[in-house]
């Protein structure tokens, strides 16, 4: 039915705790989806021998040992055995209602791609998925506790296999990436649904002291060369700029996109004429 794949960091400290909560609730959904783990990062390998998901360790990176996520498309596109595919941060714990979502977008028989919004919770140690209820306890922690992101932020893509392709060498984990292929697929004349409203993203919190450059992950070398390729914040588009929104009753016209398209115009014609001095 589906094959997911993600590109995990090192399976060490905290990052250890929340990418096992995160894997083992993929593996929890029903019907069982085929995972690919991308990279040879410290503990992958030994992962997916534990829960025997495939794993593909060679990945295209950049000159600070960074994955490509254009090789990480490419390798689990090629490597799905299902006709759908769906790109995962390592991070994001997923509940059966991700999949009762999926079943819905797999009726529509069309080429899109379907996002949604991410909720961050801070989970320090590790779950119980032995827990019958485990799941009810950890929605009603999200409902208690978790704050629903901003809509650039991007973790969870799904799209029928193959769609995504001639992907720039943007680096795994910087900006930009997720937020320019919204604006490739929609200049593509491509769908996007956003499925906010009926799939449970769930995003643990964590620092970023994995990254050691100089401006770290936001504002490092990676983060501009991202920038570069992206072509600049004006191709910088966001959930909000989807076409549809994904609800009980089907798909619904996301008419709030003419109101962000409009305030990303106002803002370019600003920067370009009041502040000649940014470069975008």
């Amino acid at each position: 039915m589906l094959s997911m794949f993600s590109c995990p960091k090192a399976f060490r400290g905290h990052l250890d705790v929340i990418q096992r909560n995160a894997i083992q609730s993929w593996k929890s959904l029903a019907p069982s989806p085929q995972v690919i783990l991308i990279g040879n990062e410290e503990g992958t390998a030994e992962i997916c021998q534990e829960f025997g998901f495939q794993h593909c360790p060679a990945v295209r990176c950049n000159e600070y040992g960074t994955p490509y996520m254009s090789s990480i498309f490419q390798i689990g596109q090629e490597g799905s055995h299902y006709p759908w595919a769906c790109y995962i941060n390592s991070d994001i714990i997923l509940m059966q209602d991700f999949m009762m979502a999926i079943e819905k977008l797999i009726a529509l028989k069309n080429n899109f791609l379907a996002v949604g919004r991410r909720r961050n919770v801070s989970i320090k140690e590790s779950l119980t998925y032995s827990n019958p209820s485990w799941e009810e306890e950890l929605s009603l922690l999200v409902k208690e506790r978790g704050k629903l992101e901003h809509h650039s932020a991007i973790d969870c893509l799904f799209f029928p296999k193959g769609l995504i392709e001639d992907f720039p060498d943007f680096a795994l984990g910087r900006p930009l990436w997720d937020n320019w292929m919204i604006y490739d697929l929609k200049r593509k004349k491509i769908p996007i649904i956003d499925c906010t409203s009926l799939v449970t993203l769930v995003h643990q919190s964590h620092d970023y002291s994995h990254s050691d450059l100089p401006g770290g992950v936001w504002e490092g070398p990676e983060a501009k060369a991202n920038l570069k390729l992206a072509g600049g914040y004006r191709h910088a588009y966001t959930i909000a700029d989807a076409d549809y929104q994904l609800t009980l009753n089907g798909l619904r016209k996301n008419l709030f996109k003419y109101y962000f398209s409009l305030l990303r115009a106002i803002k370019i014609i600003f920067h370009r004429f009041v502040c000649r001095d940014l470069k975008w």
